[in-house]
């Protein structure tokens, strides 16, 4: 009987132990998945940061190449940018770190995306595009599939 009685007691024990240690550790599990976003609220976040770069990005014009630069946007599985965008140095310097903090945003939650999901990618390595200044506008320089300059 008092074997039991004890046993009883050690199962409590732990019971209340293992409950304080997840509500210390951020509560139940049903919790934890309720704070975190669903992919599908990720991506659609994600895409409004892309959306709100773009705007911005499309506000700049430039003179000369001197006058643009590219924007790493995202993050691959592997790590590195997943894209590139380009943009003036001409844009006012508020609207420079505008972007740079959405660039930011960017790499956070794709990397978050990639890592919910468990993504997976080919790991090639994405050499950084030249921006050029081309009838005002910064774009990306282009390149074929064997890394070489198209005229």
């Amino acid at each position: 009987m008092t074997t039991k009685l004890l046993h009883f007691k050690s199962i409590a024990i732990l019971t209340f132990l293992l409950f304080t240690a997840n509500a210390i550790a951020g509560g139940s599990a049903e919790q934890t998945k309720k704070n975190m976003l669903s992919t599908d609220e990720m991506a659609s976040k994600l895409e409004q940061i892309h959306s709100s770069i773009g705007s911005l990005t499309e506000e700049g014009t430039c003179e000369t190449d001197a006058h643009c630069s590219v924007l790493p946007i995202g993050q691959k599985p592997c790590g590195g940018p997943s894209s590139y965008m380009p943009y003036s140095l001409q844009l006012e310097q508020s609207n420079l770190d505008k972007l740079k903090i959405l660039a930011s945003d960017s790499k956070k939650l794709a990397r978050k995306i990639n890592e919910q999901n468990q993504m997976m990618s080919n790991c090639q390595y994405e050499p950084k595009p030249a921006a050029l200044c081309t009838n005002r506008r910064c774009e990306l320089e282009q390149r074929d599939a064997n890394g070489l300059k198209v005229q």
